[in-house]
């Protein structure tokens, strides 16, 4: 890929279903708002990529580029599959405001869909972004609330070198985090975990 300081406009992206409630989803327009004059003059774009739930409908601006599957406004449906991870290729960061009482317990697709194409994180503070960030080491960028956050994107897209200029160290991370996810390596990593529990291992005996 092309160095990315060489890069005339930044692209952030939220990735997967829209959601108020679980999500924050609404907070990409609030985000890209306070960004307009960067974003008018060309220096980034914000993209919601997937689906809109109506509960995001109130919130909608501008500012925000919509590259989602609904046909009707109140119907949510997804891309296709091609359309969807081809949209996610041109994807620089991804943004997640997930509230920290969801995703405790079950995993998000969206959060393994960013991983897979190794889109750095820009998050709000939550407890699977920490496990993530301490599983695959610099992966992105955890904030601690929405200001936080825009100060960060300002930042990037005024190519501040100490924060771009960990870029490519967190695409890296990523490809070598998502090797952990593959099936083969979760199996033999699950089997050592067993063996050290006590009572499987007598087990074995």
């Amino acid at each position: 890929k092309e160095n990315i300081f060489n890069y005339s406009s930044l692209s952030f992206g939220h990735i997967g279903s829209m959601e108020v409630e679980r999500k924050n989803s609404h907070h990409i327009y609030t985000l890209a708002a306070k960004l307009k004059q960067e974003i008018e003059a060309k220096k980034a774009s914000f993209r919601a990529i997937g689906l809109i739930t109506p509960d995001i409908l109130p919130y909608k601006n501008n500012w925000v580029e919509e590259e989602v599957g609904n046909k009707q406004s109140n119907k949510p449906d997804y891309l296709s599959r091609e359309e969807y991870e081809s949209k996610l290729a041109a994807l620089n960061y991804s943004l997640f405001f997930y509230d920290n009482k969801q995703y405790i317990f079950r995993a998000s697709g969206a959060i393994i869909d960013a991983i897979a194409g190794a889109i750095p994180f820009i998050v709000i503070k939550h407890p699977i972004f920490d496990y993530i960030f301490k599983s695959a080491g610099n992966v992105g960028f955890i904030c601690d609330d929405l200001d936080e956050m825009e100060l960060l994107v300002r930042k990037i897209i005024l190519k501040d070198k100490e924060v771009l200029g960990q870029y490519e160290s967190q695409v890296t991370n990523l490809i070598e985090f998502r090797k952990k996810l593959s099936v083969s390596f979760v199996a033999k990593d699950l089997i050592g975990q067993l063996n050290h529990i006590p009572s499987f291992k007598s087990r074995n005996s």
